[in-house]
């Protein structure tokens, strides 16, 4: 059974400030009330792809200044109520994010992506996100080379941060729909 299997009413647990390097897939699965988690500065490297499978009542996760390198395009499948999906990933090692990664998070309002390593975005990564108001992108080694509207799906967008990249020339469709 889970750790948290006496917890069952548990709606903010945080994890945050450990040591944590590997997660059990199922280690969640009790919490179905938890609304915020905190799993910030650990040593997390990788997340399985249904570790919050049963965690469908997030609002807010934070998984900020961990060694994430690659996220499955199953890891935020169920979180269709994550709204501040201040999903904060930034101060990881993120290099590339599956097309789908976002797929599901329709609700979501702010997404903190800064101080990885990613270069490139993929067209469609952001457009489920049709609810994000804030979107960080900064200090990564983005370039934009390949012209497209990344941003095309985001029409509710107030705050965009894309200082510290590394872009060269802005493409007229970059901002389109935005």
């Amino acid at each position: 059974g889970s750790l948290f299997h006496i917890c069952s009413n548990l709606k903010l647990l945080d994890l945050s400030y450990n040591n944590l390097r590997i997660l059990a897939a199922d280690i969640f699965n009790q919490l179905n009330q938890l609304s915020l988690l905190r799993l910030s500065d650990n040593q997390i490297e990788a997340i399985d792809g249904n570790l919050f499978e049963r965690c469908s009542n997030l609002t807010e996760l934070n998984l900020f200044n961990n060694k994430l390198r690659i996220l499955s395009m199953n890891t935020f499948k169920t979180l269709t109520r994550l709204t501040k999906l201040s999903l904060d990933l930034s101060y990881n090692k993120l290099r590339i994010l599956a097309a789908d990664t976002f797929k599901n998070l329709n609700q979501l309002n702010v997404l903190q992506l800064s101080d990885n390593q990613l270069e490139e975005i993929d067209k469609e990564l952001f457009e489920a996100c049709s609810s994000l108001t804030e979107l960080n992108l900064s200090n990564n080694k983005l370039t934009f080379k390949q012209p497209t509207a990344i941003f095309k799906k985001l029409n509710k967008l107030s705050l965009l941060h894309l200082n510290n990249n590394q872009i060269e020339t802005i493409d007229g469709n970059l901002f389109e729909g935005c």
